[in-house]
């Protein structure tokens, strides 16, 4: 595996680390406070649910106008900032807010993001290396998606809301400077 491929599954994993992180801390605090936060769950995720409708199909055609580097290193300081602001938040019920809010932004940053992955791949990975690229991805971010949760529950639980989401800002940053240095041109921008 080259360099490059390195990173590349690096940063998806990392990325995949914050984002499963996010979700299952934001959704134990968010439940546990009782009866109202039951019901902000459920906007927390119908509002994640209808922007990737909305979104995911836009996406692709994004990626295919503009660099996908230059999106998901984008996507992933977003990522890095919303988490860190929302880290230094002082009150519970404007946290309940931010974390809602933050959570759409993520939702949009990972419609873009997505589909720019799966098509930067391709401009990365040598064609006679994509199925085992994607073959040993797959493998990998099923491992983290499953070990992931646990984590994410044993980190709220032990250290509070907080410090995870400063986790999370961390790990989004982390897939961006794996990302920021990958060091190869892309010739679809160009060619258009």
């Amino acid at each position: 595996m080259s360099k490059n491929e390195i990173k590349l599954i690096g940063s998806r994993v990392v990325n995949t680390v914050g984002n499963v992180m996010y979700d299952y801390g934001n959704s134990t605090w968010i439940a546990g406070l009782g009866a109202i936060g039951q019901k902000y769950l459920g906007y927390y995720q119908l509002a994640e649910n209808i922007i990737g409708l909305l979104l995911n199909p836009i996406g692709g055609a994004v990626a295919d106008r503009f660099k996908r580097r230059l999106i998901l290193m984008s996507t992933d300081l977003v990522g890095t900032l919303a988490c860190l602001i929302l880290a230094f938040t002082a009150n519970d019920s404007i946290m309940l807010y931010g974390l809602i809010a933050v959570n759409g932004i993520l939702a949009v940053s990972h419609a873009f993001s997505g589909t720019s992955f799966k098509s930067y791949v391709v401009t990365l990975v040598k064609e006679d290396r994509l199925v085992n690229f994607n073959s040993n991805l797959e493998v990998i971010t099923r491992i983290i998606e499953i070990s992931s949760p646990l984590l994410a529950f044993l980190f709220v639980d032990r250290f509070g809301l907080r410090p995870t989401l400063l986790l999370d800002s961390a790990t989004f940053f982390a897939s961006f400077l794996l990302l920021f240095s990958i060091r190869q041109e892309e010739l679809h921008v160009e060619n258009k």
